[in-house]
């Protein structure tokens, strides 16, 4: 999930730079996208919310008190901001 030769950071910094200010929905929808249907590594819709998760988790987000929002009107609403610095 850092990142490489081949593959973008998904976690940290990393992943603050290429998603803040897009919403969750934003993230979702790539994640799927990026991988179409008849692709053998395709990602269906709840796949795509649990990598997501997994990457706010992994770059300590605090958790909420739910799980992330199937809806995805919901998700359009949740805007994904960098942290703020620790000084």
């Amino acid at each position: 999930m850092k990142g490489g030769l081949t593959a973008p950071g998904l976690i940290g910094a990393k992943c603050f730079d290429r998603w803040h200010d897009l919403r969750l929905a934003d993230v979702v929808a790539y994640i799927q996208a990026a991988m179409p249907q008849e692709h053998e590594f395709y990602v269906s819709t709840d796949s795509a919310r649990a990598i997501v998760a997994l990457m706010l988790q992994e770059s300590r987000v605090p958790p909420g008190h739910e799980p992330l929002p199937t809806d995805v009107k919901i998700q359009r609403n949740i805007l994904i901001t960098r942290p703020p610095l620790v000084r």
